[in-house]
């Protein structure tokens, strides 16, 4: 099944790797329609988040909204079959760069930098945008539980020069890069389970990792967010903002959380900037009841 899954998606990405942009733009808004219309993929995970923040009063027309997050979700994807022509030619074409000087001030306090994201606009382009712009970067993710796909995945995510990091190796892995100066990338706005740290997002509480606040303790590297906003298909703003945390140094339950919580706040407010590009098909709160059960109980 692993080498039939693995074949599948070769074959996906051999279509698209080649494909110029226009014409893979009209395939994934074809491809979009029929997701929105008669694939609705977790539809019902994307109205309980949603309902759960802003109750009737959506920032669009719910047809609309949800119709925007599927072609968003569809663009994800063909576009990461089209990281190949990401290249040093066509990324000041495609994507334009915002307060970058504040990631090359933090690098200069010789730290490392963590650069902190979420799954929001298209951050499968950050590590390559990041590399193309040449600045050490490392970003860590989840390993695939397929062997073949997860060597393609990585390849791919790896060829401008980013290197990838998995989590089983994340902390010894990243405090090393840390420590030679690079740019450390973290996404930590998935539901971490029972053990993870209590925060609030969106007013709701919810857990989350610990890993980015237990970097800075161990070493004082400076947080930067970075949002990637689409502007249109393949084309997109990198935005660049210091996090200003406050300043802890005892490694500590408290100081963890302090700092989580600093870094959903600036998720949230990014979120909010361009909601129909966040990934509403996670179960952000799993630690809470269903909305309706909320209401009726």
């Amino acid at each position: 099944m692993h080498k039939l899954e693995y074949f599948l998606l070769r074959f996906i990405y051999s279509v698209f790797s080649y494909l110029p942009f226009p014409v893979a733009r009209h395939f994934a808004n074809g491809l979009a329609f029929i997701v929105s219309r008669w694939l609705p993929y977790r539809k019902k995970i994307i109205i309980e988040n949603m309902s759960r923040i802003y109750g009737e009063e959506w920032p669009r027309p719910q047809k609309e909204f949800l119709r925007e997050t599927y072609r968003h979700f569809i663009y994800l994807w063909i576009e990461l079959m089209q990281t190949p022509k990401l290249t040093p030619d066509t990324f000041k074409e495609r994507i334009k760069v915002k307060n970058v000087e504040v990631l090359q001030e933090a690098l200069a306090e010789g730290k490392g930098v963590l650069l902190m994201s979420g799954h929001l606009g298209n951050f499968e382009w950050i590590n390559s945008g990041i590399s193309l712009m040449r600045f050490p970067f490392a970003g860590i993710t989840k390993k695939q539980s397929n062997p073949y796909i997860n060597k393609f995945v990585t390849d791919l995510r790896e060829k401008w020069g980013s290197t990838i990091i998995h989590t089983k190796e994340g902390m010894r892995e990243g405090l090393r890069f840390l420590k030679k100066g690079g740019i450390l990338g973290l996404a930590a706005d998935q539901y971490a389970g029972p053990g993870g740290v209590t925060v609030n997002m969106f007013g709701l509480a919810t857990k989350t990792f610990a890993g980015p606040a237990v970097f800075h303790l161990r070493t004082g590297a400076p947080f930067i967010f970075i949002a990637a906003e689409r502007t249109a298909y393949g084309r997109f703003t990198f935005h660049f903002e210091r996090m200003d945390c406050g300043q802890y140094d005892e490694l500590n339950d408290q100081n963890i959380a302090r700092i989580m919580q600093c870094y959903n706040d600036y998720m949230e407010k990014w979120i909010r900037r361009f909601p129909e590009q966040y990934f509403w098909t996670h179960r952000k709160w799993k630690n809470l009841s269903s909305p309706e059960s909320e209401t009726t109980g």
